[in-house]
C-alpha cells in the first residue's frame, strides 16, 4: 500500500505552536497558523508558509525579493547569497549527519533502473550489490577531497563509516577508502569471476531532483566508472523526493545517494539505521542483505553482524561499547555495506529581518515559535 492510503496522509495531529490549515499537494505547499491557544502563549509570527520548489534560480530570486524569509541553498550556490543585499548567512555550522551511497543487494525485479536485469553489457541482476568486489568497487571509484574541496567549499569533512565525528565509537584510524581508479579497477575485474570486466553494466543512480550536491555526487560516480571501463554505462536519474520514497521503499533503485540526520545522540542512531538488516537503511538492502548480517562470523567469534549491533545497544560499560562498535565499523568497512561520502557541515541561509534561529545540531530545521520578523 502506497503512504497515501494511510488514514494519517490527510489528517494532522498535534497540538503545537501551530496548526495545518492547508495541505497543498498540487502546490507542494503547506500552510501553518497561529495557535492562539498554545499553552506558551501565541507565537509571535502569525502564519508560515512552506513549499517545496526544486528549482534553485527560482528559490534564489525568492529569496532576494523577500518573497522568502528562508531558502535552502546548496553550497555550491554559497557565494552567490552571501553577495545578495539584507541576506544573512551562516556556514560552517556543526551537522551531526553523514551523506553516503547506499546499494540495494535484491533489487525488485520490475525495476526500470537496471536494464536487462541480467549481467550481459546491457543491464545489471537483481542481486548485482550481492559481489563484495562490486561495492568496493564503487567505493574506489569516488572522488571524496574532490567533492569537498571542489563543491562544499571544504564544508564537509571525510569519516571511515557512516557514524559521524563527535560519537561515541568514532575512531579517526579507521581505514578511509580513497579514489584509486587502479584499485576500483581490480576490484571490478574479480567480481563475477571476471565476467563483469569483459560484459560491462548499465544501471542508474538515483538523487532528488532539486539537491544539486547530490546530483554532483552521482555524476562523480559516472564519470569514473567510465574512465575505469568504458563498458560501465550509469545513468544519473533525478526524481521528486515522493517518488524517490516510494521506488526505495519498493527496492526499486540499486544505488542512490541520501543521507541521516541524527534524531539523538547515540551511536546505535547511526550504527543500527545503517548497518543492521532492520534498520531504518538496512531494511532497504533486501533479502540478501539479511543473510549478510545474519551469518555467524568469525571476526566476531560466532555472532553475526545484527548480534554485535544489539549487543552494543544493551552495554552499559561506556568503554566496552566504544570497543563493540569499532569492531563493527571494520566490519562494514571492509566489505563496503554501504560507502560514507562524507559528514557535511551546516549552511543557512535567511533574511536579515528574520530573528531568532539558534544552531541546534541534533535538532536541524526551524523551530518557528521563536521567530520574530523586524521591519
Amino acid at each position: 500500500w502506497t503512504k497515501e492510503q494511510s488514514p494519517y496522509a490527510d489528517h494532522a495531529m498535534g497540538t503545537g505552536p501551530y496548526k495545518l490549515v492547508e495541505w497543498d499537494h498540487a502546490q507542494q505547499r503547506v500552510t501553518l497558523e497561529r495557535n492562539d491557544d498554545y499553552w506558551r502563549g501565541p507565537a509571535p509570527i502569525r502564519r508560515i508558509i512552506i513549499q517545496a520548489i526544486e528549482e534553485w534560480s527560482t528559490r534564489r530570486a525568492m529569496l532576494e525579493t523577500g518573497d522568502a524569509d528562508i531558502i535552502d541553498t546548496p553550497v555550491e550556490y554559497l557565494d552567490i547569497v552571501k553577495s545578495m543585499k539584507d541576506v544573512t548567512v551562516f556556514e560552517g555550522t556543526p551537522e551531526v549527519q553523514t551523506q553516503t551511497l547506499q546499494f540495494n543487494w535484491t533489487i525488485n525485479p520490475e525495476s526500470p533502473y537496471i536494464g536487462s536485469g541480467q549481467l550481459d553489457g546491457e543491464g545489471i541482476p537483481t542481486d548485482f550489490f550481492r559481489d563484495e568486489n562490486v561495492r568496493l568497487g564503487f567505493a574506489y571509484s569516488f572522488d571524496y577531497e574532490g567533492m569537498i574541496e571542489g563543491v562544499l567549499n571544504g564544508l564537509g569533512a571525510r569519516i571511515p563509516t557512516a557514524l559521524p565525528s563527535g560519537f561515541l565509537g568514532f575512531d579517526e584510524t579507521l581505514p578511509l577508502y580513497e579514489f584509486d581508479l587502479q584499485k576500483a579497477e581490480e576490484y571490478f575485474k574479480l567480481a563475477y569471476n571476471g565476467r563483469l570486466w569483459q560484459t560491462g553494466f548499465k544501471m542508474s543512480i538515483l538523487y532528488n531532483t532539486g539537491n544539486d550536491t547530490r546530483r554532483i555526487a552521482a555524476e562523480n560516480i559516472r564519470d569514473n566508472l567510465e574512465k575505469i571501463n568504458p563498458r560501465f554505462q550509469v545513468e544519473v536519474r533525478g526524481v521528486p523526493w515522493a517518488t524517490y520514497l516510494d521506488q526505495r521503499e519498493n527496492l526499486m533503485m540499486p544505488a542512490f545517494v541520501i543521507a541521516w540526520i541524527a534524531d539523538y545522540p547515540d551511536p546505535h542512531n547511526f550504527i543500527f539505521t545503517y548497518y543492521h538488516s532492520e534498520g531504518r537503511y538496512g531494511l532497504y538492502y533486501g533479502e540478501n542483505y539479511v543473510s549478510f548480517a545474519t551469518l555467524p562470523r568469525s571476526e566476531f567469534v560466532g555472532q553475526s553482524l545484527n548480534d554485535m549491533i544489539e549487543k552494543a545497544a544493551i552495554e552499559t560499560d561506556p568503554q566496552k561499547r566504544e570497543e563493540i562498535y569499532i569492531e563493527v565499523q571494520k566490519f562494514v568497512s571492509k566489505y563496503a555495506v554501504c560507502v560514507p561520502l562524507y559528514q557535511p557541515e551546516g549552511i543557512r541561509v535567511q533574511r536579515s529581518w528574520l530573528k531568532g534561529w539558534i544552531d541546534n545540531p541534533i535538532w536541524p530545521g526551524d523551530y518557528y515559535y521563536l521567530y520574530t520578523k523586524e521591519d
